[in-house]
C-alpha cells in the first residue's frame, strides 16, 4: 500500500542524491510548468530504489541573487524513509508491437509493479531493429517507466532493458526466475515469477520447445499487450 505522506505530495520525482536532492531539468520543467507548483508546495523524492522523502519546494525570485541559474530548489522537509522490498520479484516480457503499443505496455505494467520488464524480439516479431534502434527504444521505454513510477507514486523504479532475443532473455532470466512462456493449453503458473508473452502470431514451435514451461493465461485469446497485463496482475497478486 502507498504511504499516505506519497499520496498527498503534489508530485514525485526522482533524484540522484537524497541527501541533497536536485531534480532533473525534465522533471523541473514538469514541476514549474506542468503542475505549476508554488514555492513552498510538498513533493516527494526518491533515489528509484525504495528510499524516499519529502521536500519543499522552492521557486527562487527573480531577484534572488544567491540562485544565478534560476533553478527550482528542493529543501528536505522528511527524514529519508526505506519501503520494503516485494516478498517476491516479478517480471514479465512481451514482444515489441508496432505503434505506441510498446509504450503503453511498458506504462501499465511499471504502474502494476512488476519489477523487471524485458522487451522481446522473436521468430515472428513485426518490428525489426538494429543495435542502435534497441538502445534508443530501451531508453525510451526506461523514460517512460520512470514517469509512470512517479505518477503512480512507486519509490522502486523497474530494471527495463534494451529489447533482447527471446533466446538471450531466457538464458539471462533463468538466474533469477522460474521462467515461463505465455501459451494457450499450458499450464498454472505455480511458482513461475517471469512470463513472456509472444507477438500476435504467437510462439513459433522452436521457440516453445526452448522454455522450461508454459503458462495459460485465461481461456479467451488475448492480444499481445493485454496478456502482458494479465501476466503482469497475475504475478504481482502472487506476490
Amino acid at each position: 500500500m502507498v504511504d499516505d505522506r506519497l499520496r498527498r505530495a503534489a508530485a514525485l520525482v526522482f533524484v540522484e542524491d537524497l541527501a541533497t536532492p536536485r531534480c532533473s531539468s525534465e522533471d523541473e520543467h514538469h514541476l514549474r510548468h506542468a503542475l505549476r507548483l508554488r514555492d513552498g508546495e510538498i513533493v516527494a523524492t526518491s533515489d528509484g530504489h525504495g528510499a524516499w522523502r519529502l521536500c519543499r519546494v522552492v521557486v527562487p525570485d527573480r531577484a534572488d541573487r544567491h540562485r544565478s541559474d534560476g533553478a527550482l530548489a528542493l529543501e528536505p522537509a522528511s527524514a529519508v524513509i526505506t519501503d520494503p522490498p516485494p516478498p517476491e520479484r516479478a517480471a514479465v516480457g512481451f514482444c515489441l508491437q508496432k505503434g505506441d503499443r510498446a509504450d503503453w505496455t511498458v506504462q501499465k505494467l511499471t504502474e502494476l509493479g512488476v519489477d523487471e520488464i524485458i522487451p522481446l524480439l522473436s521468430e515472428r516479431t513485426v518490428v525489426r531493429l538494429d543495435d542502435d534502434d534497441r538502445r534508443r527504444r530501451g531508453d525510451r521505454l526506461r523514460r517512460i517507466a520512470r514517469e509512470a513510477a512517479g505518477q503512480s507514486r512507486r519509490t522502486r523504479l523497474p530494471l527495463v532493458g534494451d529489447p533482447v532475443p527471446l533466446a538471450t532473455a531466457l538464458v539471462e532470466l533463468a538466474a533469477r526466475y522460474p521462467v515461463a512462456l505465455a501459451e494457450p493449453g499450458g499450464g498454472a503458473l505455480d511458482g513461475a515469477r517471469a512470463v513472456l508473452v509472444g507477438p500476435e502470431g504467437g510462439w513459433s514451435a522452436a521457440e516453445l520447445a526452448s522454455a522450461p514451461r508454459q503458462v495459460d493465461l485465461g481461456r479467451q485469446v488475448l492480444r499481445a499487450e493485454t496478456a502482458a497485463i494479465v501476466a503482469g496482475v497475475l504475478l504481482t497478486s502472487v506476490a
